[in-house]
């Protein structure tokens, strides 16, 4: 569930990104991509590719709503979740995708076990005698690791 939305709004994104392209290749619309302003400017050009790809962008809000409901009502029924929203940024939609990306924890005899499986653990090297240590490894799911 929580990659299905994160898959809709990486291709809301996209949609996104090629409307703003276009607009500035054609120097159709100034200023900041998609806030209030910029839309409303985007209902008024009449050019058949932008409605069209305005008209998915509607489409996918719409399942990402609906994905996030859903999200939302999951949560309430997931142990782990809720425990997880105790952090303090940990919002219902990451406290989910954390839980269901690692799953149980039991396997995980303890933090740094676990750690290490989500990638999120530094990188280590040693060469004579002396260790060097260096970005999180990010071997763990691509959903959730260097987000």
């Amino acid at each position: 569930m929580v990659r299905h939305r994160a898959n809709l709004v990486k291709t809301r994104t996209s949609l996104k990104n090629r409307i703003h392209a276009y607009l500035l290749m054609h120097g159709l619309v100034e200023g900041t991509p998609f806030t209030k302003t910029y839309v409303d400017k985007l209902r008024g050009i009449r050019d058949y590719k932008i409605n069209g790809y305005r008209n998915v962008i509607d489409a996918l809000n719409h399942e990402i709503d609906e994905a996030s409901q859903r999200i939302g009502i999951e949560v309430k029924d997931d142990e782990y979740a809720r425990l997880l929203m105790t952090i303090p940024g940990v919002g219902y939609y990451s406290a989910l995708l954390i839980a269901s990306e690692i799953g149980e924890i039991e396997p995980f005899p303890d933090s740094q076990h676990l750690c290490s499986y989500a990638g999120l653990t530094p990188s280590t090297h040693r060469s004579g005698g002396v260790t060097y240590h260096g970005n999180i490894t990010k071997t763990g799911s691509r959903y959730y690791v260097g987000s």
